[in-house]
């Protein structure tokens, strides 16, 4: 039987409030016990509402908290309390320059070592599921679509070709908070000639080494791509695969 939903007082926050502050008032709720794991948030709108926000302020305030898997959302149920434990471990998005290139140190860290594995793990199915992703970033670009869905989709298949699921979480706790990034690459993208044809290009050598199963050059590829697109994101133009990413990649 489903629990229902709670009704609790909301103070009004004030007009300069953002996102995180209504985050901040139910994760206050969720941790005094009065929103119980199993409950459910009060709707969007009465939130909104009660909040004195509008229903953006509170749909990216749930956002974070699904990140952080304090919240789940169902259909037909809204937002659920999944957890009352906290997890620390947060990277804020719109932060300076120092954040802006600590988070790319740990997608390197991680994404990289990740394809190389990939290349040395993946089996016909998980290959599948990476080429399949590719083809649609292959749309997306051609057809000038902004697709940042697909492309945490796209990075995401090639962490699960590792068959490590703790490395598989990190990764979606990763891209869960990384949302905005994603999204702002593709904009940018979109301000070159070219636009997303160049990110493409570095996927394409990534794929190629992954399926031949070149663990070198897959690790070489995913470096370039996230040199190319470290850039991408602070406006510094396009950047195409690097010489040692073509020479080392197979096709």
């Amino acid at each position: 039987m489903e629990n229902p939903s709670v009704h609790v007082h909301l103070p009004k926050l004030e007009a300069f409030s953002r996102s995180q502050q209504v985050e901040c008032s139910l994760l206050e709720l969720i941790s005094s016990g009065t929103l119980a794991k199993g409950s459910r948030l009060p709707t969007e709108l009465n939130l909104a509402q009660q909040f004195g926000v509008s229903r953006v302020t509170v749909r990216e305030a749930i956002a974070r908290l699904r990140a952080d898997g304090f919240v789940s959302t169902k259909p037909g149920r809204g937002a659920v309390v999944e957890s009352v434990a906290p997890r620390t471990l947060r990277f804020e998005k719109h932060a300076g320059a120092e954040t802006f290139q600590h988070l790319f140190e740990l997608r390197r860290l991680i994404e990289v070592e990740a394809a190389s594995l990939a290349a040395q793990r993946r089996d016909a199915q998980s290959l599948a599921v990476i080429e399949a992703a590719h083809e649609a970033m292959t749309w997306a670009a051609q057809s000038g679509k902004n697709a940042p869905e697909i492309d945490m989709a796209f990075h995401r298949a090639i962490s699960a070709a590792t068959g490590n699921p703790h490395l598989l979480g990190l990764v979606d706790f990763i891209a869960g908070q990384l949302q905005s990034l994603f999204a702002q690459a593709w904009v940018n993208s979109a301000l070159y000639a070219g636009g997303a044809l160049h990110a493409h290009g570095e996927h394409a050598l990534l794929v190629a080494a992954i399926r031949e199963g070149d663990a070198v050059g897959a690790r070489a590829a995913a470096t370039a791509h996230l040199d190319a697109a470290e850039k991408r994101l602070s406006r510094s133009g396009p950047v195409g695969p690097s010489e040692a990413a073509l020479s080392q990649a197979k096709f």
